[in-house]
Order: structure tokens, then sequence, then C-alpha cells
């Protein structure tokens, strides 16, 4: 069993409390993203130069992936160009991952989104996309849904997938988010990877915890 840590979040950093916490061994970093705007902006992470420098401090392996809203072979091209040059130099032993999870209502945002355009054209986009990172000397892994995978990707038999979201079986990478844990499979070995909480939500709780425990003792005092 190894356990790993999939760092999604731009206000995540990678620590040594984590390391020692949860016994870490590799780790799975998002390098950027595409926005929801009407550009389409594409970003990156803020904390991943961090993240894959203390990553490699410690030793862990690393694996990484950039979050597409391409709906065409043009943006598909701009994406994949961004994400190799963010990280272009780096050393990677966990695959390099394309996330094609757009189904969010981006009316207000764009219009269209992933979901939302013919299955023969994202299937045709993510391969594209694929077939640059392996030109580039990568071992590209695609990252989405169950039912997008069943319905859309499970043909291209010559790629890993990253399921979100669905127990599955199969030749491929799996997960299954389920009590805080996201769970792998690669060659047959099972792989735990522990979701790390989103800052924000950290910080509210201890705010909760602070005012819970001034309270107390205000109460004990009176």
């Amino acid at each position: 069993m190894l356990n790993g840590l999939d760092i999604s979040n731009e206000t995540q950093k990678l620590s040594y409390n984590d390391i020692k916490k949860y016994n870490i061994e590799f780790i799975m970093l998002r390098a950027g993203f595409t926005d929801y705007d009407n550009n389409k902006t594409k970003i990156k992470d803020k904390n991943f130069e961090y993240n894959y420098t203390i990553a490699k401090i410690y030793k862990l392996k690393v694996g990484v992936y950039y979050i597409s809203r391409a709906i065409s072979l043009k943006e598909a091209n701009e994406e994949i160009n961004y994400f190799l040059d963010i990280i272009k130099d780096k050393i990677f032993e966990y695959p390099v991952c394309i996330q094609i999870e757009d189904d969010h209502n981006t009316i207000i945002y764009y219009p269209v989104n992933q979901k939302n355009i013919e299955k023969e054209k994202l299937f045709n986009i993510t391969l594209f996309m694929i077939n640059k990172l392996k030109e580039n000397g990568y071992k590209p892994m695609i990252r989405t849904y169950y039912d997008w995978y069943i319905n859309i990707f499970k043909k291209y038999n010559n790629v890993k997938y990253f399921i979100d979201n669905a127990k599955v079986e199969g030749e491929y990478i799996m997960s299954n988010k389920e009590n805080n844990h996201l769970y792998l499979k690669e060659n047959e070995e099972k792989v735990e990877v522990v979701l790390v909480e989103n800052c924000l939500i950290s910080k509210i709780k201890n705010y909760l915890k602070a005012g819970y425990k001034i309270l107390k003792s205000k109460i004990r005092k009176n």
C-alpha cells in the first residue's frame, strides 16, 4: 500500500507535517487549469513550483495534471502547449494527466462546455492532447468521470485512466472518492491517496474550535 496526496487547490501547500502524518510516498500535483471566463484564461497553479520542490526534497514520486476546458483542437493545442511549458525540465515518476471533466454550468460564463459537445469531438480533442504529451516523452493519463470513460474514452486502450467518483475494475488506474480517500490501482498494486482538506475549510474549522474554546472558558469563569 502506497500513500499519496492529491493537491488540487492553489491554496494548498505540501508540508513536512502532511508527509509525516499520512506517511506520504507520492503526490499528484495540479500544474494549472483553464478558467471559467469568456477568454478561457490559462492559469498556472501558484504553488506548483513550491509543491514540486518540496516533493523532490523529500524524495516523493510526483505526478501532475492540467484541468482542461478545451472544446476545439485550437483550444486543445493552446492548453497543451501551456501545460508543457509549465512542466518542462521537470521529472515525473507518476503519469502526466489531462483532466477532462468540464460539466460546469457555464452559461453565465461561457456558453459551451465539454459535456455539451459531440462525444466523438471530445474524444478527438483529448486524443490530440494525449498524443502531444507522448511526442514530448511523457506517459499520459486521462482523468475523467466514470460515465465519460464508459461513453467516450473506453475505446482508446493505449492510455491509462484516473476515474473519479466510481468503483471500477480494469487495466487502468482507477479511483474512488470515499471517506476523503482516493483509491488508485496501478499494475495490480493498490495505491491510496489521501485528499488534503481545502485550506479555507480547515481555517473555518480552526476558527470554530478557537471560538468554542473561548466561549467555554468564559462560561467556566461565570
